[in-house]
């Protein structure tokens, strides 16, 4: 095996409280409960509804229904254990059961604990007393030259609640008050009590802000926003937490107080100017965003009222659909990482079993208790592995403790950056196994309802990958003379060495900055047994000719014809030798169609630089149907542009064309898997008139937006132009540079994203326009039909 590196990260485990908006004290409670649990201003308020609103937005961009609504906040958020009010029913196919806890489970009442030995009431997570203790022993046990601010405010009347969300509150119970009395102790806060809201005192240390003690920020954060709400509402409330939530400054303006806090708003806003693009010297606030509850007349009669400075640019923008995590991302809203260790080591075994030590906060202390305390994220990159890769965990993966052979309570499960192991202890040891790319694609299509198998032509792509050594050495075959050269010798022909060593030195010419490698290219298809050599011999009794391997050579040799033996002529010994292809490569019909499998994948993986999970031609048993692809790829890279994990379903073709039964396919698969990427791939430089025709339909439907602005089958058409580039990383380099040709010259510059690929891919080979023109156009055909079916 290659060398896997684990990167381990120890983070606050996320809670995901379900609140019944209309319900005040479900949100109460929930905020009494995250300002006592370590992390707790970073998890998400889901709403749940019979029915969804109206401010919720119009049919076309509003959400399908209270569960997909609940469904989406859940795929954004990923929460660890969803926390539930007594009396609230959930849809059984929502949230795993066993990690879906009630009120009681998070926070125990005092009065009846039975966990004696705890001197903690909180369950799950880390008790926030061991935040209080460990910064009283780093800091605040000194006199400090310039101590923070530290505060406990509180409202009375209409804007109590909104001051419990945007501060904190401790939970008025007399066998709770340990909780405030430890947080005076340690901070020595100022104590203030408003009838009326005079200051937000966003830099002082609060109740709620203390829970993000020691945790860092990886990866981008949300943009600044001034968030103007209704704080008397608790729909508005909600919306600001779940803002702020995601990681970025989120400054609340209540729209009652616009003109008291003006100054202070003002002041904040100045301090965040920032540059829209590089040759723009005017600068601009940060983003204006209005609550569902208020009309677009209410935010520009406060805009007015702020009285912002004219030679900045002010601009206003729409509540970010948190409910889809697609477009949450192009917002640049998409929650961020948050974690206090992290540590990345390699890992190189046969029998791919690993024992990985635990992190652990170093803010703990002596746990005990039942319940997990924190959270350990594991994500696995393997460098250049001499196999399939299996870096990928996809996310709708049900039994992750099967694949990792990981059996032990409470279990663990996938996110977005691999999978997460709840820790109940310090000092805690995982055993895994690491798993391979075909044990992952079974579990994750068995949870789907599918029994997997391997064609043949999957057992010859995986032989082939193994005797190359891998994906990164598909660059080796990334060329159509050498493919053809060796798929004449798969059909009995052999080579001579004159000839094959033309093909190599032309095809290393045809490359930039490889010229001079066609001898290193020649050498590793003789090192790595993908070439045999063998001499040409005349038989001294059939007088036919035979080629010999070198295993063959000796005093006596046997003719392949007559099967007779006969001495080796070493007075005049053959002067001819050749190759021939030996092992998987040896298989006829370009290797059962490998070539372009492994070409595909090698694309998707080494040239686009993602980690990936790929499985080989695999057949898909369902119940009443069966589906079939010659390839399957779980696709992820870290980009704010573009979260999350891609599965991508391929057709591929040598240099055949595709045919009407190859698009019935990849049209069932689209129908069953929806929000999955189908590729069709070939390794000749263009697509014929009769393949587009095909093809745009599935691509057409594709671009159709359910709800918002996702796709729901994006198509992905890969050429030779592609897949048949020997330079390593070439197509990455050249995205968004001026001199770049076919699908790199569509790209924007910027990290690599599939869905523009898809995009590109759409422009360039099926000659459709973009996807942008595509969806402006679409909304106005839709308005257009709106408009005639009223005056009908």
């Amino acid at each position: 095996m290659g060398t896997t590196y684990v990167t381990k990260t120890c983070r606050p485990i996320r809670l995901g409280f379900l609140v019944r908006p209309p319900v005040r004290e479900d949100l109460e409670k929930a905020i009494e409960i995250n300002t006592l649990v370590w992390g707790g201003i970073l998890n998400p308020l889901i709403p749940t509804y019979q029915k969804i609103p109206a401010s919720w937005g119009d049919r076309t961009l509003g959400p399908d229904n209270a569960v997909a609504l609940m469904r989406g906040y859940i795929q954004t958020y990923q929460p660890d254990y969803l926390v539930r009010p007594d009396g609230l029913s959930l849809p059984s196919d929502l949230f795993p059961d066993e990690r879906i806890l009630a009120y009681s489970d998070v926070m125990c009442n005092p009065q009846v604990r039975t966990h004696s030995e705890s001197g903690s009431c909180i369950q799950y997570g880390l008790d926030m007393m061991h935040v209080y203790l460990d910064a009283y022993n780093r800091v605040y046990r000194f006199k400090q030259r310039h101590p923070p601010k530290e505060v406990i405010p509180a409202l009375s009347g209409r804007l109590r609640l909104f001051g419990q969300a945007h501060w904190g509150t401790f939970p008025n119970v007399p066998e709770l008050e340990h909780y405030k009395r430890s947080f005076v102790d340690v901070f020595q806060p100022d104590e203030r009590s408003y009838g009326n809201l005079e200051s937000l005192d966003l830099g002082a240390g609060t109740p709620l802000s203390k829970t993000a003690y020691r945790l860092e920020r990886s990866g981008s954060a949300p943009e600044p926003c001034l968030f103007v709400l209704d704080p008397t509402k608790p729909i508005d409330l909600l919306d600001y937490w779940n803002l702020r939530a995601c990681g970025g400054l989120c400054i609340p303006l209540p729209i009652s107080h616009a003109s008291v806090l003006g100054d202070e708003i003002r002041a904040i806003m100045t301090r965040h100017l920032r540059q829209l693009a590089n040759n723009d010297p005017k600068l601009a606030y940060p983003q204006i965003v209005s609550s569902r509850s208020l009309k677009k007349s209410d935010l520009t009669r406060i805009i007015r009222l702020l009285k912002f400075d004219v030679k900045h640019r002010c601009m206003q923008g729409n509540y970010p659909r948190l409910w889809s995590k697609q477009e949450a991302s192009w917002n640049q809203a998409a929650p961020a990482s948050h974690h206090c260790e992290e540590v990345t080591e390699h890992v190189e075994t046969d029998d791919q079993r690993v024992v990985l030590d635990a992190l652990q906060p170093s803010v703990a202390r002596r746990i005990t208790g039942v319940g997990p305390r924190w959270m350990n994220e594991v994500s696995l990159n393997d460098y250049q592995p001499k196999c399939l890769p299996s870096s990928v965990i996809p996310l709708e993966l049900e039994r992750v403790g099967r694949v990792f052979e990981h059996y032990s309570v409470p279990g663990m499960w996938t996110t977005d950056i691999g999978f997460a192991v709840p820790c109940t202890h310090k000092n805690q040891h995982h055993f895994l196994t690491l798993p391979d790319a075909y044990k992952i694609g079974s579990e994750y299509f068995k949870g789907q309802g599918y029994v997997v198998s391997l064609s043949d032509a999957g057992h010859v792509l995986q032989s082939m990958v193994n005797v190359a050594g891998g994906l990164f050495y598909g660059r080796w075959f990334a060329n159509t003379k050498i493919v053809h050269a060796l798929d004449r010798m798969a059909k009995g022909r052999v080579s001579s060495t004159q000839e094959f060593w033309n093909v190599i030195r032309t095809a290393n010419e045809s490359e930039p900055f490889l010229s001079s490698l066609a001898s290193r290219h020649l050498e590793y298809f003789k090192e790595r047994r993908i070439l045999s050599l063998c001499l040409k011999s005349q038989c001294a009794h059939c007088r036919q000719y035979s080629w010999l391997s070198l295993e063959e050579l000796a005093h006596d040799v046997q003719c392949h014809r007559c099967t007779r033996s006969f001495a080796f002529p070493t007075t005049s010994p053959p002067k001819k030798w050749g190759y021939r292809t030996v092992g998987p490569f040896a298989s006829a019909g370009y290797a059962n169609g490998a070539y372009s499998v492994f070409l595909a994948l090698r694309f998707l993986s080494e040239q686009l630089r993602a980690d990936t999970t790929c499985v080989p031609s695999v057949t898909l048993a369902g119940s009443d149907h069966t589906l079939e692809a010659d390839f399957v790829c779980f696709w992820q890279t870290q980009s704010w542009s573009e979260s999350g994990i891609f599965t991508v379903f391929g057709e591929c073709k040598t240099f055949s064309e595709f045919q009407q039964e190859d698009i019935d396919r990849m049209n069932a698969i689209a129908r069953r898997f929806r929000g999955a990427i189908v590729a069709f791939c070939t390794m000749r430089d263009t697509l014929t008139a009769r393949e587009k025709q095909m093809i745009a339909p599935i691509a057409e439907r594709g671009r159709c937006p359910r709800r918002g602005m996702s796709w729901p089958t994006p198509v992905l058409v890969l050429t030779a132009r592609e897949l048949c580039v020997m330079m390593p990383g070439d197509f990455h380099l050249k995205c968004g540079h001026s001199d770049a040709k076919g699908l790199a010259a569509r790209m924007p510059v910027g990290p690599i994203s599939l869905l523009d690929l898809c995009d590109a891919s759409q422009q360039e080979y099926l000659g459709m326009a973009s996807r942008s023109e595509w969806i402006t156009e679409f909304y106005r055909t839709q308005s257009v039909l709106k408009r005639k079916r009223r005056k009908k």
